[in-house]
């Protein structure tokens, strides 16, 4: 169990994302988003029956399961970790910008996992192509990004900035999934573009990124401008 949750929170995390290991792999996620509804309408409703994950975070006493924000971004990242196409995503934008990253994150987390656990495997010139220098370098900067995008996700007070740091590492590290799986990366076949794609997708939904941190620093008065007109003395 992470020491960063409870009991509780580990076994909702544990078991969405068991059930999205059986029912929301690639050749699923494809087939979802050819439906004209652009999601799994049976996977949803076993998400919304069994887990009740559109309430989550409602209070008990209006049909909700009476958890706290966290358990929803607990499972935003699973979601987005499977590229589940679902409802949940249009929830969590309207409850807070923070679970909106904390989905992306997950994103971005599972691309770099599956793409350590390539390099692991795929050999070149006689030993596993991680083992070079060159590719251990870049998959501890994108480790980095994605940890520090987490931290940021998870405080509740980082908001903008905390989604432009999650796109950011979303689509850094999904572009550098494409690129380390070599060719096949680069194939429809193969999973890394829809990573990419998400990716993209997100920040043209949400970005782009460098707004989201000129909101932020003109809602923290940064800019000399917007002091002045806030009656804050410039010096």
């Amino acid at each position: 169990m992470d020491a960063a949750f409870t009991a509780e929170q580990d076994e909702i995390r544990r078991t969405l994302r068991d059930l999205l290991t059986r029912h929301a792999g690639p050749e699923a996620g494809r087939a979802a988003v050819g439906r004209a509804e652009g999601y799994d309408p049976d996977l949803w409703g076993r998400l919304a029956r069994d887990l009740g994950l559109p309430g989550l975070a409602l209070p008990a006493e209006y049909g909700g399961a009476g958890c706290t924000a966290t358990e929803l971004a607990l499972a935003c990242e699973e979601t987005g970790r499977a590229l589940l196409a679902s409802p949940l995503f249009a929830t969590a934008a309207l409850a807070a910008v923070g679970r909106v990253a904390a989905e992306v994150v997950g994103t971005a987390a599972s691309a770099l996992e599956r793409t350590v656990e390539y390099v692991r495997g795929r050999e070149q010139f006689g030993r596993p192509i991680g083992s070079f220098q060159a590719v251990k370098h870049r998959l501890a900067d994108l480790y980095v990004r994605v940890e520090a995008a987490r931290s940021a996700a998870w405080d509740p007070d980082s908001g903008p900035l905390a989604l432009a740091q999650a796109l950011e590492a979303d689509r850094i590290t999904t572009a550098e999934a494409v690129q380390l799986h070599g060719g096949i990366g680069f194939t429809w076949e193969h999973e890394a573009h829809r990573f990419f794609k998400r990716a993209a997708g997100d920040e043209l939904l949400f970005g782009p990124v460098h707004r989201l941190r000129d909101h932020a620093a003109r809602g923290a008065g940064l800019f000399a401008a917007d002091r002045a007109a806030a009656g804050v003395g410039v010096r």
